[in-house]
């Protein structure tokens, strides 16, 4: 176990010694970018600023990383994330736990004129097979098309916060068993000395570090079926160095990014972004990350860092945010 002093310097130093070069030639772009502020008034403009920005970033970062490729190099069946509005020409790739139940009630309101609320929509509604077209479904040739002719947005968050999102939403306060016994029982069975009867049957109280050990486990020779895609990778999901994307979008600054969205989009006046509901109880997840990360070891913050440090890299993220 590290303390919270011990993890932050390892966490720097970690990061610095991964990431620096990185950021040296990220700095020097940030202050290109700066002088275009200038004379920028509105939020809108500054959007735009930001995407020019981030998104050059991106694309020296795929240099950097060398993984500098086209569509043509990915699987037509790994591209299953993209859904496709062809009335409206967008597509959208959908990253679990980074709001993609509330943007895919959004593409769903805009299918239904009469749905003016999209949290009229059942979360479970937006998740059921076959409920969109993906572009897996499509030929090479129109894939290639849409990707070139379709508005294309995605959204990253924290991969450390993404995770533990996806742990308290699937097994520790979880309303259905699938992931309990699907992944539970495995991780238990796996990683917890003389476990009880009842926790190989349910896997129903797995803790964090066990689950944080199954996924440093993990085989990254084929994300596609070694990962769930709840912590699979966001570059692996949406393949952010071979597909020209028009918008990156944060889940940090999710509500202004998302109403840029519907405005440049042009469907502003008919959905509106659902805020976060009050009646949520629960923390944020962000709220709650050194509660349970700091007492993991120093050897499985680097396994799991190893895992997502393209995310860390392609979308600005670095251990310290903890």
């Amino acid at each position: 176990m590290i303390s919270i002093t011990r993890y932050r310097l390892y966490a720097f130093l970690l990061t610095a010694a991964v990431l620096t070069p990185f950021y040296i030639g990220l700095s020097k772009l940030q202050e290109e970018q700066s002088i275009d502020f200038k004379g920028e008034k509105t939020s809108f403009y500054k959007a735009e600023i930001e995407q020019k920005r981030r998104k050059r970033l991106i694309n020296k970062t795929c240099q950097f990383l060398k993984i500098n490729q086209t569509i043509d190099d990915i699987l037509p069946s790994y591209l299953d994330h993209f859904i496709v509005d062809d009335t409206h020409k967008l597509i959208y790739c959908f990253v679990p736990k980074v709001a993609c139940t509330n943007w895919k009630r959004i593409l769903l309101s805009l299918r239904n004129s009469e749905t003016k609320d999209p949290l009229s929509i059942a979360g479970n509604e937006t998740h059921q097979a076959n409920v969109f077209k993906t572009l897996n479904q499509y030929t090479l040739k129109e894939i290639k098309v849409k990707l070139r002719d379709y508005w294309k947005f995605v959204f990253a968050r924290h991969p450390y916060e993404r995770i533990l999102s996806a742990y308290r939403n699937k097994f520790e306060e979880s309303y259905v068993d699938y992931f309990r016994r699907r992944f539970g029982t495995e991780i238990i069975k796996k990683f917890r000395t003389n476990p009880s009867k009842e926790s190989l049957e349910k896997g129903h109280d797995v803790k964090f570090e066990e689950f944080i050990n199954y996924i440093a486990g993990l085989k990254v020779n084929d994300w596609k079926k070694q990962f769930n895609e709840h912590w699979r990778p966001v570059f692996d999901l949406c393949f952010p160095c071979h597909v020209d994307y028009d918008f990156i979008g944060k889940y940090e600054t999710l509500e202004a990014d998302a109403n840029y969205i519907l405005e440049k989009t042009g469907v502003s006046k008919y959905v509106k972004f659902p805020e976060r509901l009050h009646s949520y109880k629960k923390l944020p997840t962000r709220d709650v990350m050194q509660t349970y990360y700091r007492n993991l070891s120093t050897d499985l913050h680097r396994k799991l860092f190893e895992i997502y440090k393209e995310d860390f890299t392609l979308f600005e993220y670095d251990l310290m945010y903890l």
